[in-house]
């Protein structure tokens, strides 16, 4: 158990990225870019054709903000690996 211990609670230092929080900040700034822009074609839909059918805009929105923002990840994910091997 002592060596597993030491192992365990060692200091892990690494002079490369982190990938997850190089993709976190990429998904934050993926919901931050989709949602706004939602918004702004929710406004305009609002103001120059109606309110009656925002929800159903907003709730395929809400449906497709998911695969949308999985599809960005995985293109970003592929590019960091790619990255990371050639180094």
């Amino acid at each position: 158990s002592g060596i597993a211990d030491f192992i365990e609670n060692a200091p892990h230092t690494s002079d490369g990225m982190d990938m997850l929080a190089e993709l976190n900040k990429v998904n934050v700034r993926f919901q931050i870019v989709y949602w706004l822009i939602i918004g702004i074609i929710l406004v305009l839909i609002g103001c120059f054709v109606g309110t009656k059918w925002l929800w159903v805009i907003g709730v395929v929105a809400g449906m497709l903000s998911y695969p949308i923002s999985q599809a960005v990840q995985k293109g970003k994910y592929q590019t960091l690996a790619r990255k990371r091997q050639k180094k």
